[in-house]
């Protein structure tokens, strides 16, 4: 196969099965439900606690002023918190508060459930190779976005 053919396989497929674990329309009603765009920024702001507002939109290529508004929204629900950076008190950095952890222990609880009857039965091996392909793939998105 050729790489141009497997690149968009890959991409086909990971559109198809991300569209398929989002579609659960029906959420715990303890969960926190959010936007593919808030999630987007939640995220990032996960993995990468105390980032400054201009630097989500910088890394996710987004609107500044995009950023702004779901940083409000997210601040609204209770997912995020601004603070003043302890370094230069006039810079802000964004942390995920208590109730986004929760929210997204429980949201990762809900995936488990909702993939469990699907994932077929494969080796540790092999599940551990696609996963670590996949890790790779998302972490080769956020380099180049940096870039």
């Amino acid at each position: 196969m050729e790489r141009q053919e497997f690149t968009a396989d890959v991409a086909d497929l990971v559109l198809s099965i991300a569209r398929k674990i989002g579609a659960t329309d029906v959420v715990a009603p303890d969960i926190v439900a959010l936007s593919n765009v808030e999630s987007l920024v939640m995220r990032h702001i996960d993995r990468n606690p105390g980032i400054s507002p201009s630097r989500i939109a910088d890394q996710l290529g987004l609107r500044t002023a995009n950023v702004s508004a779901i940083l409000r929204q997210l601040e609204q629900k209770r997912l995020v918190r601004r603070a003043h950076a302890d370094a230069d008190r006039r810079a802000v950095e964004v942390h995920p508060t208590a109730v986004a952890s929760r929210n997204l222990s429980r949201l990762r609880e809900e995936w488990a459930a909702r993939l469990d009857d699907v994932v077929p039965t494969v080796d540790q091996a092999a599940g551990e190779a696609v996963l670590g392909f996949l890790k790779g793939l998302d972490a080769g998105f956020d380099g180049a976005r940096t870039r």
